[in-house]
């Protein structure tokens, strides 16, 4: 180096070679943020294409078989299966883990006369006018299929139970926690009211 500064070793062949490093350096950044950015879009385009969406509805009347029918329906509206780990059942400020427990909360009367007619052979070993319940907790449901959480026909005997039922259920809403094939987990109090969680341990 001279008196005024000047690096006479800093050779056109070295400063070809800084500037090829450099490029290089520039490349790999530019490759590594190529690289992350279509990972995360092929991560949101995957979950996008297993995103499930759980939907409750309830119904009093089955038009193809012209019959009061009472049902509550849990049904999967995304594009994916649907891992639903827990429903709850809100009904007048109080929170029930089954459907069982909603119906003594919501119509005891009409429930427990329909336990007593069951029990004294009032149907005749028929189902057709007894509750149909299914279990809706740690099920894989399907995208677009549904599960018949409760059916119920209106009949002469069960009568007040249905009649019960069908006042109340406007009084019920349901919170489920469920999750994606690939675990990403969702917590819902309708169409409206859906956060992502990291599981459904803690429901």
């Amino acid at each position: 180096m001279d008196s005024h500064g000047t690096d006479h070793n800093f050779t056109p062949s070295r400063r070809l070679n800084f500037i090829i490093a450099v490029c290089a350096i520039g490349i790999s950044l530019a490759s590594f943020i190529a690289t992350y950015f279509q990972a995360q879009s092929e991560a949101a385009q995957a979950k996008a294409m297993t995103y499930p969406l759980i939907q409750f509805t309830s119904s009093n009347y089955d038009s193809e078989r012209n019959q009061q029918q009472l049902k509550l329906v849990v049904k999967n509206q995304g594009v994916g299966p649907a891992l639903v780990k827990r429903m709850k059942y809100h009904y007048l400020d109080q929170s029930y883990n089954s459907l069982y427990d909603f119906l003594l909360a919501c119509c005891t009367s009409g429930f427990q006369e329909m336990n007593q007619r069951v029990k004294e052979g009032a149907f005749n070993d028929s189902v057709e006018y007894a509750i149909i319940t299914a279990s809706t907790n740690h099920i894989i449901l399907p995208a677009n299929e549904s599960v018949d959480a409760l059916t119920l026909n209106r009949h002469a005997l069960n009568a007040n139970l249905w009649d019960q039922i069908n006042r109340e259920r406007w009084k019920l809403s349901v919170e489920v926690c469920y999750c994606s094939l690939l675990q990403d987990c969702y917590k819902s109090k309708g169409i409206d009211s859906i956060i992502e969680v990291s599981s459904c341990d803690d429901f």
